[in-house]
């Protein structure tokens, strides 16, 4: 038998049967104590605990003593599978010098700190240790967790001596207990996973454009995680890219970097979540996200006027100018580029002062229209954004107005008798869109036979004009005069109308030549004729004084009025 801090040594009693059969007679005979301790047993010894039996240190006393307390203390009474911690052993008895240790383990491992060393899978001092000051030797032991979880149990038996280098010949001086079994719980190893940050601020970003940031993923237990997905919750403005496919395996104290994409579509804040769901043993880590965020900003065009409608314009005025105001009423700068206009009829008198507006800012766009023609005009004022900005198309509208005169050459005045007036008057027909005026009207003749009176000045779209005339012939023939006026017809400012009229007279022509026969008459009877006149000029032939002589027999009457061109009788 073996004691704990020194009397007997297996060894001693092997070289004492070695040495005579009557020296272990003599040992029986006292009890088994009479022997000097070895050096042997100041290293201490093992299988002492409540491990493999319950005598304890019996070669010292038969029986545990109170006196002595053994305490093993450790920070934690849970341990995950293959995971180690120190304990601190204590022996405290306060009418001994010193003490000596057995420590054993059911199913971890146990690893010797300063004083101790291993024996058969336990450990026991290499010396016995003096007390301190408190009457207490203190050990310190790395316990490691078995790699099957459970529940293990830690032993320790101390013995507090006198150091006298024996045993007290088993009459309990010094004094052994043990400590109550410390019982420790052994888990499975974690399967954990840890992110490096818990939110993402991928901060500003223009619509349109990307923006990456990055969160560190480590598998931070003891055994190898597998991630099975790693994807936004709504994914609309935000994208993740993995550095693998999902079920990947990352193994323990390994990290991977995952990404995150902010990409917008549209202005506004914006917040999502990249979710991780893993084979974690824990449940906060099966499904663990972090918080992502990114406001998109954006220029907006802002525009009070969706048409630019010029109206009527003369064309002898010839221009008109519009602005068209428009603002940034967004978040973000507006990079515009240089406006353009469809449609003929329409130009850009004056451009932005810049292409660059930023927020709250305006600027204005001159158009100007001038027709050319005498007709409606359309277009389009059309800009263009960058950064996905939506930007307006501006209707123009117009309409290009003119007078048209439409006169008849030569012009027919009609006919008077020679020395009599003739009232005559030119039309003229404005079939333009606009007022016709009318100045400088003059006549151009050869004498003063034709004399111009009053005219019209305006002219109204669609209706007629006149020149009033007189004329007074000097001869039978036909006059010409030449009208002439200005107008603000762009296509005929200037017209010229030839005036025909002409001066008649009647000229008389009788059916007979110089004798009328009117043959033989009865006595107291009466015979008529008929004499026809003609007349062949332009003007009616008066007849008057018409006489037959003698006077009886004969007698005349006749039409007093013979139309030109025309017979009587």
């Amino acid at each position: 038998m073996s004691v704990i801090g020194g009397a007997i040594s297996i060894s001693s009693i092997r070289r004492a049967r070695i040495g005579s059969l009557l020296v272990l007679l003599a040992l029986a005979g006292i009890g088994g104590y009479a022997v000097t301790e070895t050096t042997a047993h100041q290293g201490g010894i093992t299988g002492q605990t409540q491990k493999t039996t319950n005598a304890g240190c019996s070669c010292h006393c038969a029986s545990s003593n109170s006196a002595t307390s053994v305490a093993l203390t450790t920070p934690t009474t849970t341990f995950f599978t293959g995971t180690s911690a120190t304990f601190s052993v204590t022996v405290t008895n306060t009418t001994e010098a010193g003490g000596g240790i057995d420590i054993a383990a059911y199913s971890g491992s146990l690893t010797a700190g300063s004083g101790l060393y291993s024996s058969g899978g336990e450990l026991t001092h290499s010396s016995p240790q003096t007390f301190d000051a408190s009457h207490t030797a203190t050990w310190q032991v790395t316990y490691t967790a078995p790699s099957t979880a459970g529940w293990d149990t830690i032993y320790a038996t101390g013995n507090a001596v006198n150091l006298d280098g024996r045993n007290g010949s088993g009459d309990c001086s010094d004094k052994w207990n043990s400590a109550n079994k410390f019982v420790v719980q052994v888990l499975a190893q974690p399967k954990r996973l840890t992110l490096g940050r818990t939110s993402i601020n991928l901060g500003t970003l223009r619509v349109g454009r990307r923006k990456a940031d990055s969160v560190l993923v480590s598998s931070s237990g003891i055994f190898a995680l597998t991630i099975n997905s790693n994807t936004m919750k709504t994914g609309t403005q935000f994208g993740n890219v993995a550095p693998g496919a999902n079920g990947r395996t990352l193994n323990p104290g390994l990290t991977e970097v995952d990404s995150v994409i902010f990409a917008p579509t549209s202005r506004g804040t914006f917040s999502d979540s990249l979710i991780f769901t893993t084979n974690s043993d824990t449940i906060p880590d099966q499904r663990k996200g972090l918080v992502v965020n990114g406001q998109a900003i954006q220029a907006i065009f802002t525009n009070p006027l969706s048409t630019l409608a010029f109206g009527n314009l003369k064309l002898s005025k010839f221009t008109a100018k519009m602005a068209f105001p428009f603002s940034n009423t967004g978040d973000d700068t507006l990079f515009l580029q240089s406006p353009s206009i469809s449609g003929n009829g329409f130009t850009i008198s004056q451009a932005p002062h810049s292409l660059t507006l930023p927020p709250s800012a305006s600027d204005t766009v001159i158009v100007q229209f001038a027709p050319t023609a005498r007709q409606p005009y359309s277009g389009t004022l059309t800009f263009s954004a960058s950064n996905g900005v939506t930007t307006p198309s501006i209707t123009l509208s117009g309409t290009g107005l003119a007078p048209l005169v439409q006169a008849t050459t030569p012009w027919p005045a009609g006919s008077i008798r020679v020395g009599q007036q003739l009232i005559t008057t030119v039309t003229i027909k404005n079939t333009g869109n606009d007022t016709l005026h009318i100045s400088n009207a003059a006549l151009t003749q050869s004498g003063t036979k034709f004399t111009l009176g009053a005219f019209d000045a305006t002219v109204l779209p669609g209706a007629q004009g006149s020149f009033h005339l007189t004329y007074k012939p000097t001869a039978e023939k036909t006059d010409t005069a030449q009208l002439q006026f200005a107008t603000d017809d762009m296509s005929t400012p200037s017209v010229s109308i030839n005036v025909l009229a002409g001066g008649t007279l009647p000229h008389m022509l009788l059916g007979e030549i110089d004798t009328v026969d009117i043959g033989q008459v009865k006595v107291g009877g009466k015979v008529t004729r008929d004499i026809a006149i003609y007349n062949t000029g332009g003007a009616d032939l008066t007849l008057s004084a018409v006489t037959a002589t003698p006077t009886p027999p004969f007698s005349a009457s006749s039409s007093s009025y013979v139309t030109a061109g025309s017979t009587v009788y």
